[in-house]
């Protein structure tokens, strides 16, 4: 069974295949449901409300301001998710060079990343030296 992780603030429209922008209006329920209208799926999907994790971010850091947070890549890799995070000042915690490529694609810089596995193999660890990871 696939699980797509999808966003709700942009939907494909069927007759441009161009996104649309899902009015900021809606409730998070219509916009789930617009979405779910919008875009074909014949499987389970994962919802996320990015909306929804912007303002819980928000609000974690605001009570929490000397806490740095560090977001765990593994917990879902979406690039639309991890691009949020790091427009936010997400820092990210990563357990591969595919997770590290990924957190730098997203916007992270290499001060905001902390590749934590404690099973690195010699060489990512080297690769990650050279994209900047300390």
């Amino acid at each position: 069974m696939d699980t797509l992780t999808v966003p709700v603030t942009t939907a494909p429209d069927k007759a441009s295949g161009r996104d649309l922008q899902l009015n900021s209006v809606l409730s998070q329920r219509e916009r789930i449901r617009t979405y779910f209208d919008m875009v074909p799926h014949d499987g389970p999907l994962l919802v996320i409300d990015l909306n929804t994790v912007r303002n819980n971010y928000r609000a974690f850091r605001a009570s929490m301001p000397e806490a740095k947070v560090f977001y765990a890549v593994k917990a879902n890799p979406a690039p639309d998710l991890l691009k949020m995070l790091a427009l936010q000042g997400s820092s990210f915690d990563v357990a591969s060079l595919s997770e590290v490529k990924m957190a730098l694609a997203a916007g992270a810089s290499p001060d905001r990343i902390s590749f934590g596995n404690t099973i690195k193999k010699e060489k990512d660890i080297k690769v990650a030296y050279d994209l900047g990871i300390r």
